[in-house]
């Protein structure tokens, strides 16, 4: 077996591509980053509004529970299915950007359930989202 009479060279690590990545990424986050005024800075004299004309504006929440024993809920308050679409409809009118949020017990009967849907339909309103634990998923 030969004998080694000299030491050969250590390994290097090559660096080249690592800095061409380094600043190809660089790159993407500054062309990706907004260097656009932020709102808020400019000096804009934003007119007033009353407050009775601001609630027509904001986009107003109603909840619609179903229980497991078959018994509905309107923001909290007992109902029946008829009388949920009278009240929804009234509430429409009144309101036209209203959304409604139903919420159904697991155990509860789909029949009830899909009832409640209909109610909401029937009474006009276009914005109906239906939640679950964990996740919301909006009916169009």
């Amino acid at each position: 077996m030969p004998l080694k009479l000299h030491q050969d060279e250590l390994p290097t690590i090559n660096l080249t591509s690592m800095i061409d990545i380094l600043f190809l990424l660089i790159i993407f986050f500054m062309v990706g980053t907004n260097f656009g005024m932020p709102e808020g800075h400019l000096a804009i004299d934003l007119p007033k509004v009353s407050s009775n004309n601001s609630s027509s504006m904001v986009n107003e929440k109603k909840v619609v529970e179903v229980l497991a024993n078959g018994t509905v809920y309107l923001d909290g308050q007992r109902t029946t299915l008829p009388q949920l679409t009278q009240q929804l409809t009234a509430m429409n009118r009144q309101r036209p950007n209203l959304s409604i949020v139903v919420r159904s017990e697991k155990s509860a009967q789909a029949e009830i359930f899909a009832e409640a849907l209909s109610a909401v339909s029937a009474a006009g309103i276009q914005r109906v989202s239906m939640t679950t634990t964990g996740a919301s998923s909006s009916i169009r």
